[in-house]
């Protein structure tokens, strides 16, 4: 898995956070990460998405790892379609009925990703209790009452996504495929799915109260369905939502901070 070097083909046909995605050649992208990020996310990625593409799983195929100027990168087969997000608000509020229909694919996908192990992955727990030494807005004895709320949880060696939600299924005409596995590790599906249910409440491309509903139906089934695939019950799940609370504060998202505290402080008492 060496790194070699290129260039991407005219503008950008993604953007996010932490990378932006380019035409690299024909049938492929190049996904770059943004300046400044730690260079092992690149082969992190290029671990999980090759092993679980290797294992059928429904993945893009990773072809190497890639340095463009400063900027490491991975080049992927290119996915058509939209994200699964953009097929549930493209047309307004979808039916109660599609969205229980996505919410079980969603489900599908995760439980199907929870029955691999990938050793050369991070561990979960180092992971989850490093965002939480970071993690602003929270006091010395609030951090060090989650982190030993961490400690005392169970552990597992699964491959978990750590950031699967509706925008990162692509709805590609062969069926819907995960991407975006940079923050993947190893460890307990429980909380994968915890991570998954609060990226998925902290969205706001809804916002009208019918649509709050319809997303809360979404999360509810997508729950429900994971935890029968596993056969876990979803308190288990539950137990992970203040910790991943207070690891999701080492983010920095806009405007999350007051309500990732009130999590916190409702999940202590």
């Amino acid at each position: 898995m060496g790194a070699s070097k290129g260039r991407p083909r005219g503008v950008a046909i993604g953007r996010g956070r932490y990378a932006d995605v380019y035409e690299w050649d024909e049938g492929h992208v190049v996904k770059l990460f943004k300046e400044g990020l730690p260079r092992y996310l690149a082969k992190r990625e290029f671990v999980a998405t090759r092993a679980l593409f290797d294992a059928g799983l429904p993945v893009p195929n990773v072809v190497e790892v890639v340095t463009v100027g400063e900027r490491d990168g991975l080049v992927l087969e290119r996915i058509e379609g939209p994200s699964m997000q953009d097929r549930l608000s493209a047309k307004g509020p979808p039916r109660t009925d599609v969205v229980t229909q996505f919410a079980h694919t969603l489900a599908k996908l995760h439980a199907s990703l929870h029955q691999h192990s990938i050793p050369r992955l991070p561990l979960q727990r180092a992971k989850l209790e490093e965002d939480i030494a970071r993690a602003k807005g929270l006091d010395e004895i609030t951090r060090e009452i989650v982190i030993e709320w961490v400690g005392a949880l169970p552990d597992g060696q699964v491959v978990c996504h750590g950031d699967l939600h509706p925008r990162n299924v692509l709805m590609s005409p062969q069926g819907p495929v995960m991407i975006d596995f940079l923050a993947s590790s190893r460890g307990n599906p429980a909380a994968d799915v915890a991570r998954s249910l609060l990226v998925m409440e902290a969205g706001q491309d809804w916002d009208t109260a019918r649509v709050r509903n319809l997303r809360r139906q979404f999360r509810t089934v997508y729950l429900h369905r994971h935890c029968f695939s596993m056969r876990i019950w979803p308190e288990e799940v539950h137990r992970w939502r203040v910790p991943q609370a207070a690891a999701r504060l080492a983010e920095g998202f806009p405007g999350e901070e007051r309500w990732l505290r009130h999590i916190i402080r409702e999940g202590l008492r």
